[in-house]
This record gives structure tokens, sequence and C-alpha cells, in this order.
């Protein structure tokens, strides 16, 4: 089966991106040249969450474990 040379993958949700790092390897591994990622939904984590947690505006509510409350 010959691969487009341009490839669009579209996940509904991601985390960490894993899932998304390894369908443009395989599709690159396959002969893709041009592989984009498209999510419509994303969640935040690690650093991602520090940098929401540290841009306090005042007025928003913290949530549950917070550093800042």
């Amino acid at each position: 089966m010959a691969v487009p040379h341009r490839v669009v993958v579209i996940d509904d949700v991601t985390t960490t991106g894993t899932s998304l790092e390894r369908a443009a390897m395989a599709l690159r591994s396959a002969g893709a040249g041009e592989v984009y990622a498209l999510c419509v939904a994303a969640t935040p984590v690690g650093a991602t969450v520090s940098r929401v947690d540290d841009a306090d505006d005042g007025d928003r509510a913290r949530r549950p474990g917070s550093p800042h409350r």
C-alpha cells in the first residue's frame, strides 16, 4: 500500500504526544514525506501545569492542590 507524501494524523485528545509521535515515526518509515498532527483537545501535564499555576491573575479560583492557594 502506498503512503501519501503528505499525511495528517487526527487525534481527539493528547496528553504527552507519544501516540502522535509514534504514528508520525511509523508513517515516515513507511515513506510519508510530511506528517502533520491535529488534536482537538490537550491535557496539560508537567511544566505546562506549573506555568498555569504560576500565572495568577488574582481573580480566578485555585484548583485543589495548587501551590498558590
